[in-house]
């Protein structure tokens, strides 16, 4: 699976907005909440902290594919992104 390199621009959006994370369930149910506490690691990775991801973190043990939307509105050019990928749950260790 090829990896995308997210430009400086979305990184910067990621950074500092809200963004919408969306997982779905082995049985196709889908979930989407929105995350605060996220950041940009690499160009390709992001970390988010989980605070009560009760469904969420369920639904990525049985299936790592996400989504990620953000949206930056009210600027004199909106800009929105999604982006797709796949989860890794750590409970330990250095980010």
């Amino acid at each position: 699976m090829m990896s995308m390199k997210m430009s400086e621009e979305i990184q910067e959006m990621i950074n500092e907005n809200v963004v919408h994370l969306a997982t779905t369930s082995n049985d196709g149910r889908p979930n989407v909440v929105p995350i605060g506490a996220i950041r940009t690691i690499s160009d390709s990775e992001l970390l988010i902290v989980d605070v009560l991801f009760d469904k969420t973190k369920k639904n990525l043990l049985e299936n790592p594919h996400v989504a990620i939307a953000v949206e930056v509105l009210g600027k004199e050019s909106p800009s929105a992104y999604q982006l797709k990928g796949q989860a890794q749950i750590f409970t330990s260790g250095e980010v």
